[in-house]
């Protein structure tokens, strides 16, 4: 997955790469620390991400580097 760093540089990351929960979602509450397993499409081209093999939404989630 390709992101960009807080100095505006673009980087190469791998999964799994931590993630910390930023809105509560499903059986995460905010504040955790979780393992991006696999970065995925739904159907209408929203970026899913698949945690302990449950897809959330990426919008819920700040990618720690």
């Amino acid at each position: 997955m390709l992101v960009i760093g807080e100095k505006g540089q673009l980087m190469r990351i791998y999964c799994p790469f931590p993630a910390m929960v930023v809105y509560p979602v499903g059986r995460l509450e905010k504040g955790n620390v979780v393992s991006v397993e696999a970065v995925k499409l739904t159907l209408e081209l929203k970026d899913v991400y698949i945690i302990e093999g449950r897809a959330y939404y990426l919008v819920n989630f700040r990618i720690l580097l």
